[in-house]
């Protein structure tokens, strides 16, 4: 295999031992399964699909709309790769007409294609709500239905047989875009090329010690661009056994119990958050069990690693406006709690990346991944070639008064604790809003006097504690830029 060839996210990169089993979200049961040569197989008969029917062509996007991701789910995403096909990732839910038209469903321009899960009769099963369903058929000029990769017949042979072969993508195709969080303004697109992709989650699988013969639980995050380099593609490079859970990731019960029934060895958790449920709600283990996070693990769940006797948590430190997760951190059993920082977020650990810090903000490079130093002015120090984040170094005019957003998401998390509340900056508006998942007046009144303290004009012009914020929740981050829209409307109402 040529080295261009080695870096597209194809089947080749699938372990040949892989055998993947789906899981019922109620019973846990195991209600389907597939080895390898049946997986490629199901690889073949989408690339078929997609060629034979619908004539796609390499830079075309794509969709995968499955609200509950199985096998079927995991093996399109293979055959959109192989054909060149841009995958489009981090699509929020629609909740309401005043969603239809978000800028991150506008972003990427008209998307070519989605694929998304119908019932036997080619309706389209709902994921959440209907909403969602008028926005993919509004922004998205053909829909292909799951249901088809049955119903479609392979009437010409001699095509079928030409799938195993058939690779349209090169190194330098798109295979992934998103948006950005949107702190201030609109969502930036950013885009992840098949090289990038490919040596990233390379890069993962070994950092993260994906070992051969392990098992992997899979669960609903499948589709956030951040997860597939970190978790979904890093499985397939090195573990063995696949589990996909298609039932709701925060069920935090019956994750922990399809890790306990099967005996299940690597599991994403996402958020802090999900690191703390998983780990609070599973029982002592006797069989080695490690997790991935994409954020900072505390020291609550790093004592409840230790009396849960959990292998380890890796965390990695990413990066959106560079693109890549650049920092590991693992935390095991040998872990001092005493010791423990939170904002130590790695070592140098291989020769991907070169960091420098200037005037505290750390700039980085990589010659494999063919950039020069690049930075997102997050502010950094390093003592004895360890690294320690010291917050985000965005610095916005409100009034006469420069806010340090690194500073006031430092305060928002001491006043509420992580992910409770998120604090807004309304640029164009000139105002902050607050909105508060978890009702805390006494964080609130901190907040405050945090920002009575710290500025002299500048206070919180807004706060609601009426949002869910799993209306606002895109791949690892709130998408602020929905939030304050959202809270303009609000105040227009008043």
């Amino acid at each position: 295999m040529s080295k261009t060839q080695s870096l597209i996210l194809s089947r080749a990169l699938v372990n040949p031992s892989t055998e993947i089993h789906e899981l019922d979200e109620f019973t846990l049961d195991i209600v389907n399964s597939c080895n390898h040569s049946e997986f490629m197989n199901l690889i073949n008969r989408w690339k078929y699909l997609l060629v034979d029917k619908y004539r796609v062509c390499p830079g075309q996007k794509v969709l995968i709309e499955m609200g509950q991701p199985g096998i079927t789910d995991h093996a399109v995403i293979f055959a959109a790769w192989e054909l060149g096909l841009t995958l489009i990732v981090d699509w929020p839910h629609a909740y309401g007409p005043e969603d239809l038209d978000n800028y991150r469903y506008t972003m990427h321009g008209k998307v070519d294609y989605a694929v998304v899960t119908t019932n036997p009769d080619g309706s389209m099963r709902r994921i959440l709500n209907s909403w969602d369903e008028e926005r993919t058929r509004r922004h998205v000029t053909t829909i292909i239905g799951s249901s088809e990769l049955v119903t479609h017949p392979i009437n010409n042979e001699e095509l079928f047989n030409n799938m195993r072969n058939l690779i349209l993508a090169t190194e330098d195709s798109i295979a992934i875009a998103s948006g950005s969080g949107g702190t201030i303004g609109i969502p930036k697109k950013t885009i992840a090329t098949h090289r990038d992709v490919y040596l990233q989650s390379k890069r993962m699988a070994e950092l993260s010690k994906f070992e051969h013969g392990n098992s992997t639980l899979h669960t609903v995050n499948l589709h956030h661009g951040a997860s597939a380099c970190y978790y979904f593609l890093p499985s397939y490079f090195a573990g063995s056994t696949q589990y996909i859970f298609t039932g709701n990731d925060r069920n935090k019960d019956k994750k922990v119990g399809a890790v306990i029934r099967y005996k299940i060895n690597n599991v994403f958790l996402y958020t802090s958050q999900r690191v703390h449920d998983f780990l609070d709600t599973i029982p002592v283990v006797d069989h080695p069990v490690s997790g991935v996070t994409l954020f900072m693990v505390t020291e609550q769940s790093l004592q409840l690693l230790k009396e849960k006797n959990i292998k380890q948590i890796t965390s990695i430190f990413g990066d959106t406006t560079i693109g890549y997760g650049l920092f590991l951190r693992t935390v095991d059993q040998t872990t001092d709690i005493s010791t423990y920082e939170k904002n130590f977020v790695g070592t140098k650990q291989d020769e991907c990346f070169d960091f420098k810090i200037e005037n505290g903000f750390l700039y980085v490079k990589s010659d494999s991944l063919e950039f020069d130093w690049k930075t997102s002015k997050d502010r950094f120090e390093c003592r004895d070639e360890k690294y320690y984040f010291l917050g985000r170094g965005d610095k916005y005019r409100i009034g006469n008064e420069w806010l340090d957003i690194g500073d006031i998401d430092s305060a928002v998390t001491e006043a509420f604790g992580n992910d409770n509340a998120t604090l807004v900056i309304d640029f164009d508006q000139q105002k902050l809003y607050l909105a508060i998942w978890r009702n805390n007046a006494v964080g609130e009144q901190l907040l405050r006097e945090w920002f009575s303290r710290n500025y002299r004009e500048v206070n919180i012009d807004f706060v609601t504690t009426d949002l869910d914020s799993g209306q606002f929740f895109v791949s690892r981050k709130i998408d602020r830029h929905k939030l304050r829209i959202q809270i303009r409307g609000m105040l227009a109402s008043k």
